[in-house]
């Protein structure tokens, strides 16, 4: 018994260690080299710390599923340029069919990073966020994603946690998958236009990054720990904004406070194993939340814009699955109402 109990506690000082390093790091990385909106950075180093460490191949898949999303996005955005209800659709269609097609094959540490970078290229294209030069805009995005793939193995490997070659999750329903992921990006698209928030960009991928384990673990209980998880980060981000702009503006002090705070919440995520999703969830909406480069929020309005924006990307996902989740039922009733009875 004191055995297994050694063996949970080193696992969790293991993963705790793995998301401190793996994100601080990132983060001084990115501000060291000036890369803005590096949030997206924070939350895929975030996201993948969590992972088992993938073998060198699964490694060199990871930069090249992104590197695929962003010339995808790059080619999509300018062949249909004039047509954008039909992009808006296609954006939706090949981010779920990228996820579902790197899911299956090489986890979904590559399906995000896919989808992800695929989905924001498209959005600031769209909305306009960054500079007139596409070029430029895909290499930024490259660059902050490339900065947590490397960070995050190389931390992994420091750590000696536990190598696999491939992650491939088995699904209960492709298409319905497909149809899921689709409407969810659909969704968070027309959200972001209907109500003009300039974290556009943020809301798409924190969609995205609702759809991690909802597509694995489709019960109504994830789906509530994942929520409850969501607005417990989304107030400890605001409080800790809020405690670290009252207190101080020193990027060192920041940068310890970021990896303490990451790795605090993915040891209790392995210690208490039951509460994983939940204590996961508030990781995630932390990482959304509480970057604050190249200086401290001045005011509060911008963090609490980042905050709402991410929570409504989380909403939608889970909103959209429990949707297609009871479509699913009535289906399968009307289908088979005997076995059903």
């Amino acid at each position: 018994m004191s055995s297994l109990k050694a063996t949970v506690n080193n696992e969790a000082t293991t993963f705790a260690l793995s998301a401190a390093f793996g994100t601080s790091i990132t983060v001084f990385i990115v501000e060291a080299l000036h890369v803005p909106n590096a949030y997206i950075a924070l939350s895929l180093s975030a996201s993948l710390s969590l992972l088992p460490v993938p073998s060198f191949q699964g490694f060199l898949f990871r930069i090249g599923s992104v590197t695929l999303g962003v010339i995808s996005a790059v080619l999509l955005m300018t062949l249909l340029s004039e047509s954008p209800w039909v992009y808006f659709f296609l954006i939706g269609f090949i981010s779920a069919v990228g996820y579902i097609f790197f899911l299956n094959r090489l986890g979904t540490g590559t399906a995000y990073a896919f989808s992800a970078y695929f989905a924001a290229m498209c959005i600031e294209a769209i909305f306009g966020i960054s500079s007139s030069d596409v070029v430029m805009d895909a290499l930024q995005l490259l660059s902050q994603s490339i900065i947590p793939i490397i960070v995050t193995y190389g931390v992994g490997l420091i750590l000696q946690r536990t190598l696999i070659a491939t992650n491939n999750p088995s699904l209960r329903s492709p298409l319905a998958s497909v149809i899921s992921i689709a409407l969810v990006v659909f969704t968070s698209i027309i959200v972001a236009l209907s109500i003009k928030t300039g974290e556009s960009t943020r809301l798409m991928i924190a969609s995205i990054a609702g759809i991690t384990n909802l597509e694995l673990e489709r019960s109504k209980e994830a789906f509530a720990k994942k929520m409850v998880g969501y607005v417990l980060g989304a107030i400890i981000s605001i409080s800790y904004i809020v405690a670290f702009v009252a207190w101080t503006n020193d990027f060192g002090i920041y940068l310890l406070s970021l990896g303490c705070l990451f790795g605090f919440f993915e040891w209790l995520a392995h210690y208490y194993v039951s509460q994983q999703l939940l204590f996961r969830a508030i990781s995630t909406m932390f990482s959304y939340s509480v970057l604050m480069l190249p200086a401290p929020d001045s005011n509060l309005h911008v963090s609490l814009e980042r905050v709402v924006s991410s929570l409504i990307g989380f909403s939608i996902s889970i909103a959209i699955f429990l949707l297609m989740e009871e479509a699913q039922k009535i289906t399968q009733f009307m289908i088979h109402p005997k076995r059903q009875e």
